[in-house]
């Protein structure tokens, strides 16, 4: 496509592939036209266009995500430790902070589905349902740990008092984020799989993995 006398615009349709299998077709290619634009003075090329930009700007945000979550993760153990008086139960509540989102990375790369920003708006919403989840769940624990001497036994009663107020929650999440799921755009079923994913996770870093620790 001649754009005008001093410019030439060679266009490509080009799968969705994801960044990760489509950076390093970008490098070589970005590698390629140097080596023909190095050989030919006077000549400029470059490798641009919506993929391309997408698959750079992707790479960005997970190298952001990472340092974000991280950073998250290290101010719960800091605020929860402070809230709760107890480095012990800081420490703790990492863990089923921790599950959603590994568990649920772990689903999407077994899946073959990358990394998108529906993928990573969901990370972040799952951890927040998850501390809250977990704040409750510790919170209550602590009173009933002041009135029953049994370890044990205050993880039982808080359980009890919590769980049916967790799952309500949780179903009542998953109707609203599923009904994304039926959409005909392709981001918003992604948005609401991974969302029901990684609710679903919380849930059971809550109920299962959280009271095995604080027995531990």
């Amino acid at each position: 496509l001649k754009t005008s006398d001093r410019s030439l615009r060679v266009m490509a349709c080009v799968k969705d592939l994801g960044a990760a299998e489509l950076l390093p077709i970008c490098e070589s290619l970005k590698g390629k036209l140097a080596t023909i634009a190095y050989e030919h003075p006077g000549y400029e090329m470059k490798v641009s266009g919506m993929s391309v930009v997408s698959a750079y700007r992707v790479r960005q945000m997970i190298t952001d995500l990472i340092y974000s979550l991280t950073t998250a993760a290290v101010l719960i153990l800091v605020l929860l430790t402070l809230a709760f008086r107890s480095f012990w139960l800081g420490l703790v509540s990492v863990i089923p902070n921790a599950i959603p989102l590994v568990a649920t990375a772990a689903i999407l790369s077994l899946a073959g589905e990358p990394l998108r920003y529906a993928s990573v708006v969901c990370f972040c919403i799952s951890l927040g349902l998850a501390v809250d989840d977990t704040i409750h769940f510790l919170w209550r624990y602590r009173r009933q740990s002041r009135e029953l001497t049994d370890r044990v036994a205050a993880i039982r009663k808080t359980f009890l008092l919590m769980a049916p107020a967790l799952v309500t929650t949780t179903v009542l999440l998953l109707i609203g984020f599923g009904a994304a799921i039926f959409s005909p755009v392709p981001t918003l079923r992604v948005f609401g799989g991974t969302a029901c994913l990684a609710i679903l996770w919380a849930l059971a870093g809550d109920l299962v993995v959280l009271p095995a620790l604080l027995a531990c």
